[in-house]
């Protein structure tokens, strides 16, 4: 058993919000996936961390494009923003989800989908809205 495996849910979670925030404000080169809607709505990102894969969703709407997204160096990460570890595996059946919001409402990813794609070499993955 490994201390992560040893730690509560709330110490992934800090640990996991801490290693994202030390990320900076340039968080591009550590950019495993960026999941938009089908409407090109900024749904979350998962970056890769010294302590594994984080899942960051901001509980606001992000609209089109890089020019409308959250200013990253100002609002990311913020204490009600959603960040959550990514397991190594997780069961597809799993009824674990992540949310996610955009103008279109809210969103439930599986973790299992989310390790898939970054497992198929997805950068970018859009999903019905």
């Amino acid at each position: 058993m490994t201390s992560t495996q040893r730690q509560s849910h709330e110490q992934r979670v800090e640990a996991a919000r801490s290693a994202y925030e030390d990320l900076g404000p340039d968080k591009r080169s550590a950019t495993a996936l960026d999941i938009q809607c089908d409407r090109g709505h900024h749904l979350a990102k998962v970056y890769r961390t010294p302590v594994g894969l984080v899942y960051v969703a901001a509980k606001r709407s992000h609209s089109h494009g890089q020019r409308d997204q959250p200013d990253t160096g100002h609002s990311a990460g913020k204490i009600d923003d959603v960040v959550e570890p990514l397991p190594e595996s997780a069961p597809v059946d799993s009824p674990d989800s992540l949310p996610a919001w955009c103008d279109c409402g809210q969103h439930n990813l599986l973790p299992a989908a989310v390790l898939e794609w970054i497992s198929d070499g997805e950068h970018r993955v859009v999903i019905d809205g």
